[in-house]
């Protein structure tokens, strides 16, 4: 079990490549070490992000077809399935609300649509095209 992060994979983006879709989930949930190498109270570990990775995954082209990743859905779906999200919180007589997880979750989707061409570029269909739902991939 093991948390990684190494922003050099964000340089080259690679749906094919299940490094750089970690790294690309860990920094769309902010999900990152800080500067002592420490990362957040409730990180993911990599193997739940490579295994959310998996099932969002989509077939590409080549003989074996290829894995195509689209963390830009899964980290969506991280956001919207967290039951310890809160919407509000007050400390010290300071109150702060925060964005709603659908709305975030619908900001990341939304910033996923270079993933979702260089997905379509592989010979893959995104997960997220309107009429297609993620359970009806094909399993690997």
């Amino acid at each position: 079990m093991a948390r990684t992060y190494d922003p050099s994979f964000l340089a080259a983006p690679s749906v094919s490549s299940l490094a750089w879709a970690r790294a690309w989930v860990r920094a769309a949930l902010r999900d990152t070490p800080n500067e002592a190498g420490a990362y957040p109270p409730d990180s993911l570990l990599d193997e739940e992000i490579d295994g959310a990775l998996q099932l969002a995954g989509v077939q590409g082209a080549g003989d074996p077809p290829a894995v195509l990743y689209a963390p830009h859905v899964v980290a969506a779906q991280l956001v919207e399935g967290d039951p310890r999200r809160v919407l509000s919180f007050a400390v010290g007589g300071l109150s702060e609300t925060l964005p709603d997880a659908k709305q975030v979750a619908a900001a990341i989707r939304k910033s996923g649509t270079g993933i979702e061409a260089l997905i379509e570029a592989a010979g893959g269909t995104p997960p997220v095209v309107p009429g297609r739902s993620v359970l009806r991939r094909t399993v690997f």
